[in-house]
C-alpha cells in the first residue's frame, strides 16, 4: 500500500512531463537549445563589431555636412537672384513708363541670371549629397 502513493505520484509527474511544452510542440526548430546557448556570444560579437566601427569612423566624416557652407552664404546665388529681380523690374517698369517694346528685351537677361542662381542651388544640393 505504501508503494501505491509513490506510483500515483510518478504517473502524475509523467503526465505533467508529457503536457509540458517542447520545442516541437511549439513549432520551434530542433536546434533551438544550441541557438539559445550561442546567443550571448553572438550579441557580444555584434557589440564588439559596432564598437570597432565607432572607433574606426573618422570624426571628420561625422561633420562633413557642416563643411558645406549654407546656400545663404553663396554670393553667386544671391547675385543671380538679385540680377534676375533687377532686370525683371527694369524691363517691366521701363516698358510701362517708356511704352517702347525695346525695353521688354531686357527681360531676357533674367534667363542667365536666374539660371545662375538655380545652378548654384543644384551645386549646393550635390555638395550635400557628397558630404
Amino acid at each position: 500500500k505504501g508503494g501505491e502513493g509513490l506510483k500515483e505520484a510518478i504517473s502524475r509527474a509523467e503526465a505533467a512531463w508529457r503536457a509540458a511544452p517542447s520545442p516541437e510542440s511549439m513549432g520551434l526548430p530542433l536546434d533551438i537549445l544550441s541557438r539559445v546557448k550561442r546567443y550571448p556570444k553572438a550579441v557580444a560579437r555584434r557589440d564588439e563589431a559596432l564598437a570597432r566601427l565607432e572607433t574606426d569612423r573618422e570624426p571628420e566624416q561625422d561633420d562633413a555636412s557642416l563643411k558645406v557652407p549654407p546656400l545663404t552664404e553663396n554670393r553667386f546665388f544671391w547675385g543671380g537672384l538679385g540680377a534676375g529681380v533687377l532686370f525683371m523690374g527694369l524691363s517691366v517698369g521701363l516698358g510701362i513708363v517708356a511704352a517702347q517694346p525695346m525695353w521688354r528685351y531686357l527681360a531676357l537677361i533674367n534667363i542667365p541670371a536666374f539660371g545662375t542662381a538655380a545652378w548654384m542651388a543644384l551645386r549646393y544640393v550635390d555638395d550635400l549629397q557628397h558630404a
